[in-house]
């Protein structure tokens, strides 16, 4: 139903009201119900194409793509850009949530929306997208299908970012001695640190680093205060990562 009226709207009310509905279609793709899927799916589909027509409409492509797929992609691409910002935020909520179910929909629907969402958008979003990240993670403790699922959308911003510098950036600010003080990412500083560490290690098993970022990351995880916030487990993974840093 949300999906029919996105398409049967006109292109203004299409993208006004897309960012309440778009997080609900998203969702509901991921549904446990087959029937739920099946409808949402469909929907999403047909609103892509909707607006890929939009854009052929207002001059911005020639013409509508042969391909009906590329058409559904691009015009997909198009619907998350211009509602990214509130359905992200949605979804982010949705993801810290403390009902089980809850959190693991909005990570999967968070996940799907990375895929679509532009280079600009992610860049512009990676602090508040690494912040979602570092919370789930931190409290979900021996939910391993949680925490896998963090891991899998950490690796699709390294892989869709134009750098991962610009990933490792905003997770070593984590580190800072002012926010771990000040509990600034809203959890406590030790599972701030151990978080990070955690990060950076799965991070390194997947890319290679420049030289100048393995000794800026060297620079800072090697920083006497995080002392302070490790216990034995935390150090022998820090240990690790400086290990493998050295390697690199």
């Amino acid at each position: 139903m949300l999906g029919k009226l996105l398409c049967e709207w006109d292109p203004r009310s299409r993208y006004q009201y897309g960012e309440l509905i778009l997080p609900v279609i998203l969702s509901g793709t991921l549904n446990e119900l087959p029937t739920v899927q099946t409808t949402c799916k469909n929907s999403l589909s047909k609103v892509g194409l909707s607006c890929t027509q939009d854009l052929v409409g207002a001059g911005v492509l020639d013409a509508f793509p042969a391909d009906e797929k590329e058409a559904e992609k691009i015009g997909l691409q198009h619907l998350v850009h211009m509602c990214y910002d509130k359905s992200a935020v949605y979804l982010i909520e949705q993801s810290t949530s403390f009902v089980q179910i809850r959190q693991e929909t909005g990570l999967r629907s968070l996940k799907l929306l990375l895929e679509y969402a532009t280079v600009d958008d992610l860049v512009r979003s990676i602090r508040k997208l690494m912040q979602c990240l570092l919370r789930v993670f931190a409290t979900a403790e021996n939910q391993t299908d949680i925490q896998e699922q963090v891991y899998a959308i950490l690796m699709l911003l390294i892989d869709r970012l134009p750098s991962p510098e610009i990933c490792l950036e905003a997770l070593t600010l984590k580190l800072d001695r002012k926010r771990l003080v000040n509990e600034a990412d809203g959890l406590p500083s030790d599972m701030t640190v151990r978080t990070v560490i955690l990060f950076l290690e799965r991070i390194l098993t997947l890319i290679n680093l420049s030289e100048s970022e393995t000794k800026r990351i060297l620079s800072i995880v090697e920083k006497p205060y995080l002392k302070d916030y490790m216990n034995a487990e935390t150090i022998e993974k820090k240990q690790q990562l400086v290990y493998s840093l050295h390697k690199a």
